[in-house]
């Protein structure tokens, strides 16, 4: 800390002795962009998908033309509902060329990545890969720490966890949840219903969560002071339902999509806990029916079930009928609420 004060001190005289103009980092600002740091993330998400491209050698059998995704996975041995996902985050980076329902290489694709040339960047590209695995393995590195295994599923529950976090006490003003008696969460392990509890103090609610992660949401809401409020239960499935009566239900399924089957039968069993008239707000990745979706979904889709992939926006409105809801309206989820791109899914409970 005493070295850190001194190169503090020095600072100034840093910056007098440069001829330059300071860059604009060094200026004040007086607003931070979150999509800055967006863009990082997707920017990961990106690479991730160069990286399993080039392995699967997704490039080669679109040496030769355009196929669709039926033709790439029978090409390589894959299942098509599981291939389709990675191919349409390969168009996000350029790499693939998408039109309708064919695929085709784009130049660097074709030159680089497809076939037996010496001037192929793909083992280069695998090779990098293999060597930088995560980012925690960089920071072990930075550390001087041998190398770990990189995160794990707990590790991506808790930031799911800390993004409904942020986004809760949002969320709780701009829902107005302050008008319901009980609420249902699914998806946030406790975020945005322990945020929507210290926003307004006489909510009650439920933190419907996995197995996996049930000791760790009661820890939370103890050291919240809210376990007289706010009960933790595993999630609700069509078998094991949770016999509640809930007025309000947030579905948060923003870090790891589920597939649409999941997506559904969550929204089938959470709607036995709910008294009619109840209202459902679902925050999550929706395809439009034309099979487009925002560059984030299609991107996040790699991190959730790749046989189903985001649930298209008919998909979801006949689900929501079949578990009783009416008046479905789909808008985008406020600003500063989730990653760009996210939809918001309001119903009611007929």
């Amino acid at each position: 800390m005493v070295a850190l004060a001194h190169a503090r001190r020095d600072v100034p005289r840093f910056l007098q002795q440069s001829p330059a103009e300071p860059p604009r980092a060094f200026r004040p600002r007086l607003e931070a962009a979150p999509v800055v740091l967006e863009g990082h993330t997707e920017a990961a998400l990106r690479h991730a998908a160069i990286v399993a491209g080039v392995e699967l050698g997704v490039f080669a059998p679109l040496a030769e033309g355009p196929l669709p995704a039926e033709g790439v996975a029978d090409a390589l041995g894959l299942e098509s509902a599981r291939l389709a996902p990675l191919l349409d985050a390969l168009a996000l980076t350029g790499l693939l060329i998408r039109h309708g329902d064919l695929y085709a290489n784009a130049p660097e694709a074709a030159r680089f990545l497809a076939g037996d040339r010496a001037d192929r960047l793909g083992p280069r590209i695998g090779q990098e890969a293999l060597q930088l695995q995560s980012a925690g393995q960089l920071a072990a590195r930075i550390r001087g720490e041998p190398d770990e295994p990189g995160p794990g599923a707990g590790r991506v529950a808790a930031l799911a966890r800390l993004e409904a976090e942020r986004a809760g006490r949002r969320l709780a003003l701009a829902l107005h949840l302050g008008q319901h008696q009980r609420l249902l969460e699914i998806g946030a392990d406790g975020g945005l219903a322990i945020a929507a509890c210290e926003v307004h103090p006489d909510l009650h609610a439920i933190a419907a969560t996995s197995e996996a992660m049930l000791g760790t949401t009661r820890r939370l809401v103890e050291e919240a002071a809210l376990d007289r409020r706010l009960q933790v239960r595993g999630l609700p499935t069509a078998a094991g339902p949770l016999l509640a009566e809930c007025d309000a239900v947030l579905v948060w399924d923003v870090l790891q999509p589920r597939s649409a089957p999941q997506f559904l039968e969550v929204l089938r069993a959470a709607s036995s806990a709910l008294v009619p008239g109840a209202r459902l707000h679902l925050f999550g990745w929706i395809r439009d029916d034309r099979g487009l979706a925002p560059a984030g979904a299609v991107l996040r889709a790699l991190l959730g079930d790749l046989a189903g992939g985001p649930a298209r926006e008919g998909e979801v409105r006949a689900g929501l009928l079949q578990a009783g809801f009416f008046d479905v309206v789909r808008r985008p989820a406020p600003e500063g609420i989730g990653p760009p791109g996210l939809s918001h899914i309001a119903a009611r409970r007929a």
